[in-house]
């Protein structure tokens, strides 16, 4: 009979020749990982496009902190030493390891630890991780099977990385038009689907008082902090001059408008700064989940209609859309 390591890694090899997404490819690393190392604990994560954050793309098993979609910066802690070596750690011993960083939110003890730095063309993409409970859970195989893993996956997540970059916003670095679609057309078939439309308010002001220099800051900004209020699995695209969309499958009504909610406070809550230069900015939000046999150009419409609304009553406020039928609660108006 195979070796089972070498029977994972086989599989995952053969699953990387289909055409993957890039959020299937990460997944199927996660899953495998845990497999090769025979723990319940995985995950992957990659760099942002500043190379600083390390953002939580793919899991398997149970997390380690209520918090799962907290970054963590290069450098910091275990996962991050990993990312600014770009070599590989292991220990037996994580929470005494001098490098280990501990957060109010974890949920269990880190016995073991092993972090793989993903490398395509001698440049750090993420890492690859997996912890256990037990002490000294790990031994030399298991490093060497979750390296060639890494390996094995690195090109292909590049490849997926690069496909992503020419759907996405190129001042903002959200979604464009063009992944937009893309999305919407895989979202076609998910149950329940919310969308919120998002307008800044008075932005002309910005760029007619401090320049349109200033006011692409803003945008980037305000990009940032939409993308920090959603899960992974959602996504963020720009669909205007200051019009942005969230798309988040699988989130109900109220749910939906939970989330906007704190992305308005999210923006509301602090100036965003540009050089030395505090400036205040509020974003309008409308919410509408898909309704049965509604398409989504329908359910956008709904959303932008919710979007006037908040604007005509005063901005810096979040409106639902009016159910036309069955809406993602399960409730019919």
């Amino acid at each position: 009979m195979a070796d089972p390591v070498l029977r994972s890694l086989t599989h995952l090899a053969r699953k990387l020749q289909q055409r993957l997404s890039l959020e299937e490819i990460l997944q199927l690393a996660a899953e495998t990982a845990a497999e090769v190392a025979h723990t319940r604990s995985a995950s992957v994560r990659l760099l942002d496009a500043a190379g600083e954050r390390l953002l939580a793309v793919a899991r398997a098993g149970h997390p380690l902190h209520v918090d799962q979609h907290s970054a963590w910066r290069r450098g910091e802690g275990l996962i991050g030493w990993v990312a600014q070596h770009v070599e590989p750690l292991v220990t037996g011993d994580a929470q005494r390891d001098p490098r280990f960083v501990a957060r109010q939110d974890q949920r269990s003890e880190i016995g073991s630890f092993i972090g793989v730095p993903i490398v395509s063309n001698s440049v750090c993409l993420g890492v690859l991780s997996v912890t256990d409970v037990e002490r000294d859970a790990f031994d030399e195989s298991c490093v060497e099977a979750l390296l060639l893993l890494a390996t094995i996956c690195a090109p292909h997540i590049e490849v997926a990385r690069l496909s992503r970059l020419s759907s996405a916003d190129p001042l903002t670095g959200v979604l464009n038009r063009r992944g937009l679609e893309e999305l919407l057309q895989h979202a076609e078939s998910t149950r329940t689907l919310s969308i919120v439309m998002v307008d800044l308010d008075h932005f002309k002001r910005v760029n007619d008082t401090y320049g349109h220099g200033v006011g692409d800051e803003v945008l980037r900004a305000v990009a940032n902090r939409l993308a920090e209020s959603v899960r992974v699995s959602d996504a963020v695209a720009r669909v205007g001059g200051e019009e942005f969309m969230l798309v988040l499958p699988g989130i109900t009504r109220t749910v939906a408008a939970r989330i906007a909610e704190r992305a308005r406070h999210r923006i509301e809550r602090s100036p965003i700064t540009v050089g030395s230069r505090p400036i205040e900015i509020t974003a309008s939000f409308g919410v509408a989940t898909r309704a049965e046999g509604e398409s989504h150009e329908q359910t956008i419409a709904r959303a932008d209609e919710a979007l006037y609304r908040a604007k005509a009553a005063g901005r810096n406020r979040v409106e639902l859309a009016v159910r036309t039928s069955t809406d993602g609660d399960g409730s019919r108006s």
